[in-house]
């Protein structure tokens, strides 16, 4: 049985879909609002049952404020990674700002900052 979800953005109830667009995410399940598409729109990927919702977490952003001070952390980096920082460094999207990440991301700069002797713990 699929666990119910209120949307984050209007408290209707979220829907589990899976992806049927062909490409890189043929096939992974997401959590779409139920309410009508152009009232809410609520998207959020599908993170072990649940959705990826964003969590506020400052000290994410105390540890991209770090990580950015010294270019030569960059370079520790794989291109993938320099990429990943660098999206959520420069992140377009103002509902996403504030200190707000997914577990996802959270897990990711986990892993990256592990390669930091003197990294902020998060």
């Amino acid at each position: 049985m699929t666990k119910k979800f209120a949307c984050p953005k209007c408290g209707k109830f979220a829907l589990k879909q899976l992806t049927a667009k062909q490409g890189k995410n043929e096939g992974k399940q997401f959590w779409v609002c139920a309410g009508p598409q152009e009232q809410c729109g609520a998207f959020f990927w599908d993170s072990n049952g649940q959705p990826d919702l964003p969590i506020q977490d400052p000290k994410v952003t105390a540890f991209l404020a770090w990580f950015i001070e010294e270019a030569e952390r960059m370079q520790a980096l794989t291109a993938w990674e320099k990429t990943f920082v660098g999206s959520l460094i420069e992140r377009p999207d103002p509902e996403i700002n504030g200190d707000f990440y997914t577990r996802k991301q959270v897990e990711v700069l986990r892993s990256i900052s592990s390669k930091f002797v003197n990294s902020p713990e998060f």
